[in-house]
Parts: structure tokens; C-alpha cells; sequence
């Protein structure tokens, strides 16, 4: 009696543990950010489409964040296949479901690494412009902020909050930026884009933590409608010749009607950027996303809970001496490092104070 009391009293206890503690181990989570105008939005027509795409794929998620010809689809972490571009955009009577860049680069992604999950934020509006503040224009180019800069901003943050961190771990992947359409119809605009683009990456990689993300900007077209493409077409190559990890993709040529690229056209876009992005040979280095950020007195330490990976800030010499304990009082490292990163203790859940040179910082870990 005794025994088989035991043994269910132990039954209890493990299942209490194991809901607590999950035994499987997360799903690595490559995450994009998709921006731009219209032609980023996307006018091809799912009904045209071969059948290798007229589908969806299981590997690929997508948060459509801001325009799409089905909005019940924004603010959703959905499967990708046809459906998140705005087919209206093609000007064709009756076009059916729109897609974008997202599609073709998602197959391409998905069969060059079938073991790895990737999922696409894509904010994209039509008729944006970069220089402006009613658009994307980056803190770092001066002025005011542009409206749509800082609703990506926030729709980066929701996207992120809605994935579940107890089933992926999350990393930071690229950036694929197709705009300058509308610049390029300003000389003004068109002057100051190289300086603006240059300020979005470097402002879209400090949201992000990384000064290496890759970037992918396919360029814009030469049709005349855009007055100064040349202007935009040079600036956006001597962005990408001047910051490491950044590269264009020439879509002179690509099939158009004139102002948005047709399905061909766009079904090429997508296949290089991901071709682009691949040849790269940066995808083991993508860096896990920030999770939260301690700061006392003169020490900042940014955590990463994906690794249990810590990065430490100081401003007095080197090197630091690390002391980690748990609530209970009980020392789980210590040590002297002379560089800046170290590895919390697994498991990596939970409260922890961690002292560098001294400094206290108490540090949640989900």
C-alpha cells in the first residue's frame, strides 16, 4: 500500500516537472524584415502562378503588418502561399489574391535549408517615400521621424511579442528593402537617398542589436516615370559597396507594367534576394534577439535567452570579475574574464544576480 503510494506520489511529482521543465528542444527561428513601397507590397497574381509556388509552405510564417488585399490577414503570424501581396495594384478587373517578393523567397529559403524555420515581417506601403516624415524616414537622418518608420518600429515589436519564445529561438536573420520609386520623382529626395538609406540600415540594425545583419535592396527600375533613377539606382549601390554585409539585386529588365513589377517579375525578385542572402555564407552568424537590457551604476549587461549569452558594458578597464548566484544566495559561477561575454548556467530560466567588478545586477531570464 505504502509503495504504490509512493510510486503514484512520484508519478505526480514528474508530471509536474516535466510541465514546468519541457523536454523538447526549441525550433530555430530565422526572422526577415520586409520593407518598402508598392512594388514590396507586391501586384502578382496568384492565378498566374506555376504550381511549384501556387501553394503554401509549412517552413515559412508571415506577419503582414500593413497593406494586403485581404486585410483580415494583418497582425497575424500566418503560413506562407499567394495571398499577402495587393493584387489590386496590377490594375487587372477581377486580379483574385496578390503576392510579393515574400513568396519565391520563401520557397527558395525553404529548399536550400529544409531543416531551418523562417519567418517574414513585412510592412510595406504603397506610394512611401524615404525622405519624408509621413514615411520612412530614419532617426538618424535628423528632423522628424518618419510616421511609417515608427509604426514599423512598433509592428516589429508586436510581430516578435506573438511568437512563442517556449517553442522557438529566435534570431534575427536580414533585412530586404525595395523602395525609391517615389524618391526618385524628387530630385530633392533623390540627392539625399544615399545618406537616408544608409541611416535606415544602420538604424534598422541598432533595433536589432547587430551591426552585420544582412541586407538585401533590390534596386529600382529605369522606367521614366522615375525621373531620377539614376540618382537613386547609384546611390543604392554605393550604400551596399560601403557597409559590410548589404548587396543589391539589379531588376533592370525584370518584367514590369511599366510601375509594378507583373508575377514574373516579382517571382525573380524574391528568387535572387534569397539566392542573394544565401551566397552571403552569413546564416550561422545571425545573432540571437535581445530580450532585455540591466544597467547599475557603470555596468549594462544585455541578455540573450536564447543561448543564455550575456554581454557586458563597462566603462572601467578590464578585465571583469563575474560572480553569479542564484535567489538563494548559492555561487554558480565565478570568474575572471578578460573579454566581454559570458553564458548564464543552465538552466538558464529564472532569477539570478549577477556581479561584475562588484556591481550588482538582477537578472530575469524567461
Amino acid at each position: 500500500m505504502i509503495q504504490r503510494l509512493f510510486v503514484s506520489c512520484l508519478q505526480s511529482v514528474l508530471m509536474i516537472i516535466l510541465a514546468y521543465f519541457p523536454t523538447f528542444s526549441k525550433t530555430d527561428l530565422r526572422v526577415f524584415l520586409l520593407s518598402g513601397q508598392s512594388n514590396m507590397v507586391g501586384a502578382g497574381l496568384a492565378n498566374e502562378l506555376p504550381a511549384y509556388l501556387n501553394k503554401t509552405f509549412d517552413s515559412v510564417l508571415v506577419y503582414l503588418a500593413s497593406e494586403g488585399d485581404d486585410t483580415s490577414k494583418i497582425g497575424r503570424w500566418l503560413t506562407l502561399g499567394p495571398g499577402f501581396g495587393n493584387a489590386a495594384l496590377s490594375m487587372v478587373p477581377n486580379p483574385g489574391p496578390g503576392f510579393g517578393l515574400e513568396l519565391s523567397m520563401g520557397k527558395t529559403l525553404a529548399d536550400s535549408m529544409p531543416e531551418t524555420k523562417f519567418a517574414f515581417i513585412k510592412d510595406a506601403v504603397s506610394g512611401s517615400c524615404l525622405n519624408h516624415s509621413s514615411g520612412w524616414l530614419p532617426p538618424s537622418s535628423g528632423g522628424t521621424t518618419g510616421r511609417l518608420y515608427t509604426n514599423m518600429m512598433q509592428h516589429i515589436d508586436d510581430a516578435l511579442s506573438k511568437i512563442d519564445t517556449t517553442r522557438y529561438t529566435l534570431s534575427m536573420a536580414g533585412f530586404v528593402w525595395l523602395q525609391g520609386e517615389s524618391d526618385a520623382m524628387n530630385r530633392v529626395d533623390a540627392l539625399v537617398y544615399e545618406t537616408n538609406l544608409t541611416n535606415l540600415i544602420k538604424d534598422i540594425r541598432k533595433k536589432f542589436n547587430t551591426d552585420d545583419l544582412p541586407v538585401i535592396v533590390p534596386m529600382i527600375d529605369v522606367q521614366s516615370i522615375w525621373t531620377y533613377n539614376s540618382i537613386i539606382r547609384s546611390a543604392e549601390i554605393a550604400v551596399c559597396d560601403k557597409l559590410v554585409y548589404a548587396d543589391t539585386l539589379d531588376t533592370k529588365g525584370f518584367e514590369t507594367d511599366g510601375v509594378h513589377y507583373t508575377t514574373n517579375g516579382v517571382i525573380r525578385i524574391g528568387t535572387i534576394a534569397a539566392q542573394r542572402w544565401i551566397s552571403m555564407k552569413h546564416r550561422a552568424h545571425t545573432r540571437p534577439i535581445l530580450h532585455s537590457r540591466s544597467t547599475s551604476g557603470s555596468v549594462q549587461i544585455d541578455i540573450f535567452p536564447a543561448n543564455l549569452h550575456c554581454r557586458v558594458t563597462e566603462e572601467r578597464k578590464r578585465p571583469f570579475h563575474v560572480e553569479i548566484r542564484n535567489l538563494q544566495g548559492r555561487e554558480m559561477l565565478s570568474q575572471v574574464m578578460t573579454g566581454k561575454e559570458f553564458y548564464l548556467p543552465r538552466p538558464g530560466c529564472g532569477v539570478w544576480i549577477v556581479s561584475v567588478n562588484g556591481v550588482h545586477n538582477l537578472i530575469t531570464v524567461p
